[in-house]
């Protein structure tokens, strides 16, 4: 059975955990399209759960594994990412 959606809910403003940048609804639930609306929607408005924009997920994560990323472009087709040395 399928989640019914609700409609007409109040969203929250929400900002990156980690550089404070406004986050947008639209771009959160196209990022998580595997997961139900409702679910979505829960976790968005969540007091208890803190989100990150994408590039500071990526960076996070990609720190988490040991790999060092620089955003600054070398190109416009080119960004470094470097496997850390330790």
């Amino acid at each position: 059975m399928k989640d019914r959606i609700v409609l007409n809910v109040e969203m929250k403003d929400r900002y990156c955990f980690e550089c404070g940048n406004l986050l947008e609804w639209f771009n959160f639930k196209n990022v998580n399209h595997h997961l139900g609306y409702n679910y979505l929607l829960k976790i968005w408005n969540s007091n208890f759960i803190q989100l990150y924009c994408c590039e500071c997920f990526k960076e996070d994560m990609l720190l988490s594994k040991g790999i060092i990323y620089f955003p600054e472009k070398l190109d416009e087709n080119f960004m470094i990412i470097v496997k850390k040395l330790t």
